[in-house]
């Protein structure tokens, strides 16, 4: 009786971690000051896994051995660049929020979406946090910058981004894959269920969408575009390839209805880029053309530093990557690190680890686009095969591999792992 009661509790405190760990987790995605409760919402996720591999290191071990020691490789890799650093406790700390965690979050989510053998391994409340959560993000800084514009809703449309220090809002950049992530996982929920959740699902689909025109993510964007567009090619479902024929349409008229407007042309080019300049085939002048020209001219720049030693690198962290580069970012406009992901790993820790990672990544979307062909389009999977096509398109514009801009992609690389198993299983019988 005593070890049935132990049981029980063990799995009321796994319950109480997860939670709690994912409501600190998904605060700390979008609001600034917030660096207690990323470490506190990683320490309690990565306990919560600590659990799950307890009971279930035979399932890891056997159905999941070669993934695992893929990402066992990657973090010794990794772990490597953190002896070798010139600032070790900053390469330790990036080692510790960029990798380790990370990692442990995919064998949580991974364990969590086999043994819950159906679709909804999380329920509601999983949703109901990250949801509420960013739907406070939203109002919040759409109320904010209305009343640092003294209430002129023309003002407001014109400076959702001059505001965006001020406010508590986690930049422009850092919480772009949850709002990405929270988009298309809401949209996939609320045409994967029949009751009338669904509705709420689709309104914070959509809210979200309209936020991110709104602040002018175009990589953002781009990325949800192409994977509409590889959805629309790809996809034997005639009530999908409908749904990713009227998104992309939408995608085109709501951006051309704020394109149309000054503030919308101000928001999305003319405050971010210099178009003459940008298409001239000067390569110097591209330095000069605003944020997509800068990202070209500086992109060589990086790459032929990452081929002078390519199996060295910085040691681990942004932080180190800047102080270490020093030189290399005075040629490169002062930008202090690469804006890509790929990039950037190859520079901290050499191109053989930044490999390994993509050998990774793309070995994921095999299997994400396995498992949607397999589970005949659930729009679930679907939600998460889109996902990966639009981090991979983040992840070219901007350093994804610094802290919480990373997590998304590995827990929703975790369900694909743990889901593609169940089907690959139900398959065989």
């Amino acid at each position: 009786m005593w070890i049935k009661r132990a049981r029980i509790n063990s799995y009321k405190i796994f319950i109480l971690l997860f939670y709690l760990g994912w409501f600190f987790l998904s605060i700390s995605f979008f609001f600034k000051h917030t660096k207690t409760l990323q470490w506190s919402g990683f320490y309690f996720l990565f306990l919560a896994s600590l659990y799950c591999v307890r009971k279930n290191w035979k399932i890891l071990f056997n159905n999941f051995r070669y993934p695992t020691i893929v990402l066992l490789i990657f973090l010794i890799f990794l772990f490597w660049f953190v002896l070798i650093s010139p600032y070790k406790m900053a390469s330790f700390e990036a080692f510790l929020l960029n990798y380790f965690f990370h990692i442990s979050l995919f064998i949580l989510f991974l364990l969590l979406a086999y043994n819950q053998k159906g679709i909804y391994f999380l329920n509601s409340l999983f949703w109901y946090i990250f949801g509420s959560i960013i739907l406070s993000c939203i109002f919040y800084h759409y109320f904010y910058v209305f009343k640092k514009c003294n209430y002129l809703l023309s003002c407001m449309l014109n400076s959702s981004l001059i505001y965006i220090n001020q406010s508590l809002l986690k930049g422009g950049v850092v919480p772009v894959p949850s709002f990405v992530f929270g988009f298309l996982i809401f949209l996939g929920l609320s045409l994967n269920i029949k009751n009338k959740k669904r509705y709420l699902y689709f309104l914070i689909a959509l809210l979200i969408f309209t936020f991110l025109i709104y602040l002018g993510r175009r990589a953002a964007l781009l990325g949800i575009f192409l994977s509409f567009l590889f959805l629309l090619f790809f996809s034997q479902n005639k009530i999908i390839k409908k749904l990713a024929f009227f998104s992309i349409w939408t995608i085109f008229l709501a951006i051309g209805i704020f394109l149309s407007t000054p503030e919308g042309k101000e928001v999305i080019i003319k405050s971010r880029d210099n178009i003459s300049l940008l298409l001239t085939l000067d390569y110097e002048k591209w330095s000069q053309a605003g944020s997509m020209g800068m990202r070209l001219y500086i992109w060589p720049i990086y790459f032929k530093k990452s081929l002078e030693e390519p199996f060295s690198g910085t040691g681990l962290g942004r932080r180190v990557q800047k102080r270490v580069l020093s030189e290399t970012n005075k040629k490169a406009l002062y930008l202090e690190h690469a804006h890509m992901l790929f990039l950037n790993l190859a520079l901290q820790a050499g191109w053989h680890t930044a490999l390994l990672f993509l050998f990774f990544y793309l070995w994921s979307f095999k299997k994400t686009y396995e498992l949607w062909k397999i589970s005949k389009e659930n729009p679930f999977f679907t939600s998460l095969m889109l996902f990966l096509i639009a981090f991979f398109v983040l992840s070219l514009f901007e350093g994804m591999e610094e802290g919480l801009r990373f997590t998304p992609f590995w827990i929703a690389s975790g369900m694909i792992w743990g889901f593609a198993k169940i089907y690959e299983e139900n398959k065989e019988k």
